[in-house]
Formats: C-alpha cells, sequence, structure tokens
C-alpha cells in the first residue's frame, strides 16, 4: 500500500491539529492503532538528518490518528517548505507510512 499524499499549512505560532481516519482496505472497518507507534517528523527534506519538528500524536481503536503541535512548537520551527510523513509502526515491528507531503511552515507576522 502506498502512503497517501496531503500538503499541509502551518501558521507559525499557532496551534495546530489534523485528524486521519483511517480504514482497512474495504474503506469501512476502522485499523486499531492501540498496539502501535505512531510518529511523525517534520525534515528539510527527505533526506536531512535534522528534524525541524516532529508532531504530538495519538491513534485509537477506531482508526483515528491525530497530529498536533502546541503555538510554542510551532514558533520554534523554521519558516519554509519542508517534507513530513505519518510512520506506524506495530506490535510485531510490521512499519507502514500511510501518510507524506510537503509541510509548509508560513511565518508569524504578529509577535505576542
Amino acid at each position: 500500500m502506498s502512503a497517501g499524499i496531503y500538503n499541509i499549512f502551518i501558521e507559525q505560532g499557532s496551534d495546530y491539529q489534523i485528524i486521519l481516519i483511517c480504514t482497512d482496505d474495504d474503506g469501512i472497518t476502522p485499523i486499531n492503532f492501540n498496539s502501535s507507534v505512531i510518529v511523525s517528523q517534520i525534515r528539510k527534506n527527505d533526506t536531512a538528518e535534522t528534524l525541524v519538528g516532529q508532531f504530538t500524536t495519538t491513534g485509537n481503536s477506531s482508526g483515528v490518528i491525530t497530529l498536533s503541535l502546541t503555538g510554542a512548537e510551532s514558533q520554534s520551527y523554521v519558516a519554509g517548505i519542508h517534507k513530513y510523513d505519518v510512520l506506524v509502526v506495530g506490535a510485531d515491528s510490521s512499519r507502514l507510512r500511510i501518510l507524506e507531503g510537503n509541510c509548509t511552515i508560513d511565518p508569524d507576522i504578529t509577535v505576542v
């Protein structure tokens, strides 16, 4: 199964959240993520070793994955167009990249 492609736009200094709903190939049965580890990182490009940032992730038995950042986290990220992906590591150590794309960090103007 190939990863889906979805480009995201994050306003620097703002809270950010995206909710993914994942099902089996039948398009109906939710994937149970209770015993999985979900990791989502942002890097300048797909070969960069240094992280721009990392999402806080949660997954549940209803097939829902949530990626989130606080305003303080997004404020610390360098503005620009980066890459991100979402990787699910199963209890059996299987690895499945379910989503990837560009992650644009838009610079803030007003600083409070």
